[in-house]
């Protein structure tokens, strides 16, 4: 998560599109990089459902000290599967290229203004079923103006202000519709959980009632084409496909401020187990000095 967050000229293997060939020594170091930080994602997924699994029937946040790694883990959780500060955003940022109110007085009211996400959430799901398309990008420019047509309307009514003229709509609608289909990648907890399972194995006989799919085997998930936990592989990969990490503030993609929420929950999760381990732990000063290193660069956004 330091690398990809933090060092922005160092993520651009994630810039591609699946997995490559690997031919030629920069080309196959690029292929191995992208798997590596695949696998370390759920390898940790991997971990988390085994404790979950484990103590399903002990309150982990019987102690102070767990109580932290709880909350860590929740937290890690949440940002790979809550898109409500997404729903939230895209209104504010329609509301200021369409001019419909002063984008303040709509952050005023918060309840309001997640209404208003779900309702524009809805409107898009809804076009997307009556014209048969998973992604909004699928839609010809016809039905792109369309959509951002009806969504205009429909917040234009919600705000009880003027409608967006036609002559703004033509100039506006191709950056309205850049923030209507924002690029998302979300893992459900069912789906966590699920990813969980597929990288774990039951170990008999010893104290550690599991452990993780080691390189060699996630691997061959990764390359296999009919493999029942494909679907699982590709939700994980979505996260990390295509992703330009040097542009901060991506407008139209929610992913970087996705990882820079995981980043946060594992730095965190870092300094909650120093916090509970004995003398023995397993927490070098070195991971957490990097720990404080990513808590203090990756600011503390509104998720």
């Amino acid at each position: 998560m330091n690398e990809i967050v933090l060092q922005k000229h160092r993520p651009v293997y994630l810039k591609s599109a699946g997995f490559l060939d690997g031919k030629g020594q920069g080309s196959a170091f690029r292929v191995y990089k992208k798997l590596s930080t695949l696998y370390r994602l759920a390898t940790l997924i991997g971990w988390i459902r085994a404790c979950r699994r484990e103590y399903s029937f002990v309150r982990v946040a019987a102690s102070r000290k767990n109580e932290r790694i709880d909350e860590a883990i929740a937290a890690f959780e949440k940002a790979l599967a809550d898109g409500i500060w997404v729903e939230r955003e895209r209104v504010l940022r329609l509301v200021d290229v369409w001019k419909l109110q002063q984008v303040t007085e709509v952050e005023k009211d918060a309840g309001r203004l997640e209404e208003l996400g779900v309702l524009v959430d809805n409107a898009i799901y809804d076009n997307l079923e009556s014209n048969k398309a998973a992604e909004l990008f699928e839609l010809d420019p016809a039905g792109q103006q369309k959509i951002c047509v009806e969504i205009a309307g429909l917040l234009a009514r919600q705000l009880n202000t003027n409608p967006v003229s036609e002559a703004m709509m033509k100039v506006t609608w191709p950056v309205a519709f850049g923030i209507l289909s924002m690029r998302e990648a979300w893992i459900y907890k069912d789906w966590q959980d699920a990813i969980g399972d597929m990288m774990l194995r039951r170990v008999e006989g010893e104290d550690r009632k599991f452990e993780v799919l080691g390189f060699y085997e996630f691997e061959k998930l990764c390359s296999s084409t009919d493999h029942e936990q494909r679907p699982l592989i590709q939700r994980l990969a979505d996260i990390l496909d295509q992703l330009d990490l040097s542009i901060t503030q991506d407008r139209f993609d929610a992913r970087p401020r996705q990882l820079r929420a995981l980043a946060r929950a594992n730095a965190n999760l870092v300094q909650a187990m120093h916090a509970a381990q004995s003398s023995s732990g397993v927490i070098s000063d070195r991971l957490l000095d990097l720990a404080k290193t990513v808590l203090d660069k990756v600011k503390a956004e509104r998720l």
